[in-house]
């Protein structure tokens, strides 16, 4: 399996605190079936994090990926980043302050969970007019995928792709977001599944129990297109495969 969306570089956002923590993380991937990470520390978010593309960007995640190699972790790590919203998000891409998955044109992006739709589809329009392909991360905690669940067809349709948290499916998040992410995966709309992991203890890396859950549920084959055929094609920079879109029924209402 290939795990897009972790935040398991040291020190520098709300993930792992340190290397041996790190290294647990990874290894914790490993033994769940997860041979590659993509790391996604948090991205331009307003006061608390910046973690923009930079030398010392690239000089942690190299001595993140020489401590895996030291320890014999069987784990690759490419970089990555998970890209907080905001108005100037083309100027971000432009200025090249921020990166897709392993540089690809895919890059992941996250919004206020109480974010306008419109707003976020705005936002999400910028993006793919810079060249580059949004993969919007747990559209299932978002407040407007819950109410106006036409809005992610619209996303879908204009070209962008959707990433669920393992834990979202499992009741990690509550009710409603167990609700939204099936859902979204019922109508075609999940390119992705992966960890968002952020700590050894708390929403883990261990990817082995959403892979089997996926798979009794729906069927082997949509494991593996979400947890490792979409991903590797997206490491790669290639096109993914998605299942045409099954629409949503028109509100109906009852008489009374």
């Amino acid at each position: 399996m290939i795990d897009i969306h972790i935040h398991i570089l040291p020190g520098i956002d709300d993930g792992s605190p340190s290397l041996e923590d790190s290294l647990y993380m990874a290894d914790i991937a490993a033994s769940s079936g997860v041979d590659t990470l993509i790391m996604t520390p948090h991205c331009n978010i307003p006061d608390y994090y910046d973690n923009y593309y930079s030398l010392q960007l690239m000089r942690a995640f190299s001595e993140l990926k020489r401590a895996l190699e030291q320890a014999r972790i069987p784990v690759q790590v490419l970089p990555g980043m998970e890209i907080f919203a905001t108005p100037d998000i083309s100027s971000l891409i432009r200025e090249r302050r921020v990166i897709g998955l392993n540089f690809s044109r895919y890059m992941l992006v996250e919004f206020n969970f109480g974010a306008d739709a419109q707003w976020m589809t705005d936002r999400l329009s910028e993006i793919l007019q810079s060249g580059k392909t949004p993969v919007v991360a747990h559209p299932e905690r978002y407040d407007c995928i819950f109410e106006q669940p036409q809005t992610a067809v619209v996303w879908t349709e204009m070209g962008c792709l959707l990433q669920c948290n393992k834990g979202s499916f499992l009741g990690s998040f509550g009710r409603q977001v167990e609700e939204t992410a099936h859902m979204l995966l019922d109508h075609h709309l999940v390119a992705c599944i992966a960890s968002d992991a952020h700590r050894t203890h708390i929403r883990t890396p261990n990817m082995r129990e959403i892979c089997q859950y996926i798979s009794s549920q729906y069927s082997e084959e949509t494991a593996i297109r979400l947890m490792n055929h979409n991903p590797l094609r997206i490491c790669r920079n290639e096109a993914i495969i998605q299942a045409d879109v099954l629409p949503f029924e028109a509100q109906r209402y009852w008489k009374i």
